[in-house]
């Protein structure tokens, strides 16, 4: 077994579109985790010869426009595991302002039956889970919910996906607004003798200092952490750091380029 990756929408790949999607193939079994925000990461599955009915699953990571509203654009009845709360209102504070930040209601209406809400260790395939509930201590002001009152939005919403394979893990993240960090302490404790040997996603590291970049990228590499692919959030001068540290084995992934992990 491997594991297929393709790049269908990412902000350094299809400029037009801010968001995340990622067409996964591994056992047969083809997810897309993410959608972004548009009909893109379709077209772009139609470019590598795959109609979104050979699609066996949809993963969204979190419940921002730019990781779920694609889900608009779906003709096919596919499962979309998704954390009941990603379904709430979200909104960005933006000075003064709040722009909303969450999904579509159209988007949710479309696909309200196809929806399976999974949790930490929910097992989509064999050897593929979801990781979630995990801590968070990096709440980002900016980030609300409405709740009545709009509140700092804590993201126990978001998901992770793992892979298992003989020779270690590979895990996949959207934006990982919990923190990169407290993702893998989660991981590292549900799989204490596998390594990580793939991370792959959103580090939402784009308004960090480069010095608490060069530390998390130093403690990702000393933690065994074996080869990063660094996408959407993460930001350019944080893949900078990656790859001064990890040299070839921090690998940008081109749009519909097939990359085997």
């Amino acid at each position: 077994m491997s594991i297929k990756i393709n790049v269908l929408v990412d902000d350094r790949i299809n400029i037009e579109e801010h968001g995340l999607s990622i067409l996964i193939e591994f056992n047969a079994k083809k997810i897309i985790f993410d959608t972004g925000q548009s009909s893109q990461y379709l077209s772009e599955l139609e470019l590598l010869g795959i109609n979104e009915a050979d699609v066996d699953a949809v993963v969204v990571s979190h419940g921002h426009y730019d990781h779920a509203n694609g889900l608009k654009y779906l003709e096919c009845s596919l499962p979309i595991y998704i954390h009941k709360d990603a379904l709430l209102p979200k909104y960005k504070r933006l000075n003064d302002n709040y722009k909303f930040n969450g999904m579509d209601l159209d988007a949710i209406e479309k696909n309200n039956e196809n929806f399976i809400f999974a949790k930490d260790g929910f097992e989509i395939f064999p050897n593929v889970s979801i990781v979630g509930d995990i801590n968070n201590d990096k709440h980002n002001p900016k980030f609300l919910l409405d709740r009545e009152v709009l509140s700092i939005d804590d993201f126990h919403d978001e998901i992770g996906l793992v892979i298992e394979e003989k020779d270690g893990l590979s895990v996949f993240l959207g934006c990982s607004h919990f923190g990169v960090e407290n993702a893998l302490k989660k991981i590292k404790e549900i799989y204490p003798n596998k390594i990580i040997k793939n991370l792959v996603g959103g580090m939402h590291l784009i308004e960090k200092d480069s010095m608490e970049v060069i530390r998390l990228a130093k403690m990702l590499k000393q933690i065994g952490i074996k080869r990063i692919y660094p996408l959407h959030c993460t930001g350019e001068e944080a893949i900078k750091v990656f790859k001064d540290i990890y040299q070839s084995d921090c690998e940008i992934i081109k749009s519909s380029e097939t990359v085997i992990l």
